[in-house]
């Protein structure tokens, strides 16, 4: 437990730009990296290569911060936080700042670029938490079909934040 103590330790400034990026607010993002170090505790027997541990801490910030923002009924991957840019006292690395904005660009860019059907099936089963026969029904697509859609989309994704 000690390796997962240093990593979190080492990688806080990261994860709390993301969540910042993503949530637009200060308080809201200390939670979700409150949240997502829990879970990397609880998660760390996962975590089989040490230097991929920055890139398995932003899957689970990310995840919190979707979870967090599913919770908002405000809140829209696509429009801007609802705290506007960050504010000029946040206290990280001017550089991190950089990066997860451009990540969180790059993300939005991808989204918006998904076909509409993609999207709605994403937003059905991510943001709603909709199991796929129910995404099935209320779209007319078959289970296979949903599935597929998802897999696209998280594939197009993927390649656009890691790219």
């Amino acid at each position: 437990m000690a390796l997962v103590e240093r990593l979190l330790v080492t990688h806080r400034a990261q994860m709390l730009a993301i969540a910042r990026s993503m949530l637009g607010d200060a308080h809201d993002a200390e939670d979700a990296v409150q949240r997502a170090s829990l879970l990397a505790w609880r998660k760390a027997a996962q975590l089989r290569d040490t230097g991929a541990a920055l890139a398995w801490l932003a899957t689970i910030t990310r995840r919190v911060c979707l979870q967090i923002g599913r919770e908002r009924p405000d809140w829209d991957l696509l429009s801007e936080p609802p705290g506007g840019d960050a504010p000029t006292t946040w206290a990280l690395d001017p550089a991190l700042q950089v990066a997860a904005a451009d990540l969180l660009a790059r993300l939005r860019a991808a989204f918006a670029a998904l076909p509409e059907q993609a999207r709605l099936v994403w937003r059905l089963k991510f943001e709603e938490n909709l199991p796929n026969p129910e995404i099935a029904a209320r779209t007319g697509l078959t289970r296979g079909a949903v599935g597929s859609q998802v897999y696209r989309a998280r594939t197009a994704l993927r390649r656009a934040t890691t790219g």
